[in-house]
């Protein structure tokens, strides 16, 4: 007997589709790509995560949405890549691999004391490591390149924003 998708059911697969497709979003960014009220995003939220489909992770003022076995280290990169200081240093580092504090702030345009005070968030989660050049030179690196890397590439916002845009309107008949 085939099941019939009914407004309920085409929504939350909507929002499961988008969650999967775009890790790390918060609810008012799922209400604006999917065009429901908040509450309704709400309802169908809570029902996914209850059902175990997606997994809410609180992260400061925001509720952060993701594809239920997505790790801790993932949501944690993610979760950086949606800040945009941060997600420009990760894809600086990406680019270039080991770098000078000079030259990440030359290749950024970010003042010293701003990539300071994001190099050390950074290496206190142990995304980044620090290696000692000389007795006076530090580098930076990140610990899993590769990984970040790959979630730079899930959550490119120009080509991921618009092919999630048009497979979500093919649910939209």
């Amino acid at each position: 007997m085939a099941t019939i998708l009914t407004e309920t059911n085409h929504n939350k697969t909507r929002i499961r589709l988008l969650i999967s497709l775009v890790p790390g979003l918060h609810l008012r960014a799922v209400q604006r790509s999917i065009s429901l009220s908040f509450s309704s995003i709400r309802y169908h939220v809570d029902a996914l995560e209850k059902s175990g489909d997606i997994v809410r992770a609180e992260e400061g003022r925001y509720s952060r949405l993701y594809p239920n076995g997505t790790s801790d280290s993932d949501r944690a990169i993610f979760s950086l890549l949606n800040k945009p200081t941060d997600s420009r240093i990760l894809s600086c580092m990406v680019e270039r691999g080991r770098i000078s504090h000079r030259e990440l702030c030359k290749q950024t345009g970010y003042a010293r004391s701003t990539i300071s005070e994001h190099l050390s968030g950074l290496i206190k989660i142990g995304v980044v490591r620090v290696h000692a050049v000389d007795e006076n030179g530090l580098e930076y690196e990140l610990t899993d390149p590769d990984r970040v890397k790959s979630l730079i590439r899930v959550r490119n916002p120009t080509l991921l924003t618009k092919a999630t845009d048009r497979f979500i309107d093919l649910w939209d008949f």
